[in-house]
């Protein structure tokens, strides 16, 4: 079996939007209160909102976005001010129940997560995306697609009354125009 890759538990607590939760809890994560602990031994049971909670009390989190695509995909997308960021939220006990809970399978890691991350590669984005399984009965797994990908900015880009990242995301030669699109706010 393939092993998974870096921050795979970001990614695969997605299905507690899917599993254990609502949508609108999924998307509504954010914004629920702080009260967050460690996640609990069952996928069942496990609260999305406390993983969002970890993630975006994580030091060095630039900010963290949810988001569903019209395929159904589900995503998490957080910004880190560099890899001891990245790492700190891999070993955050959240993460680690999170990934205890919601994938007990899965066989231990055996490699060194963000091996090809150097300290100078920064900002890093990390997208997790994982597409539910609609048919849990014949699944091992909840989900029928994980990934987990890292993203750094690159160099331009346009945004007009606000962007994607989080505004403490340095973009190199980004050309950024005001808070509104003139609409005489």
């Amino acid at each position: 079996m393939k092993r998974l890759s870096t921050g795979l538990a970001i990614g695969a607590v997605l299905v507690a939007g899917s599993v254990a939760t609502s949508w609108t809890t999924f998307a509504g994560a954010l914004q629920t209160d702080e009260s967050a602990a460690q996640a609990p031994a069952h996928r069942d049971e496990f609260d999305f909102s406390m993983l969002i909670q970890g993630l975006s009390g994580t030091p060095g989190c630039l900010g963290v976005e949810v988001a569903q695509f019209q395929s159904g995909k589900l995503s998490i997308f957080a910004w880190f001010e560099d890899k001891a960021a990245v790492m700190r939220w891999y070993k955050h006990p959240i993460h680690r129940g999170a990934k205890s809970a919601l994938m007990p399978t899965v066989p231990p890691e055996n490699y060194i997560p963000l091996e090809h991350i150097t300290d100078e590669m920064k900002p890093i984005m990390v997208i997790a995306t994982l597409t539910p399984n609609r048919n849990e009965a014949a699944a091992d797994m909840p989900f029928q697609q994980i990934s987990i990908e890292l993203y750094r900015p690159l160099p331009g880009g346009l945004a007009v009354g606000g962007r994607l990242s989080p505004d403490t995301v340095s973009v190199p030669h980004l050309k950024a125009f005001g808070d509104t699109l003139g609409r005489g706010e």
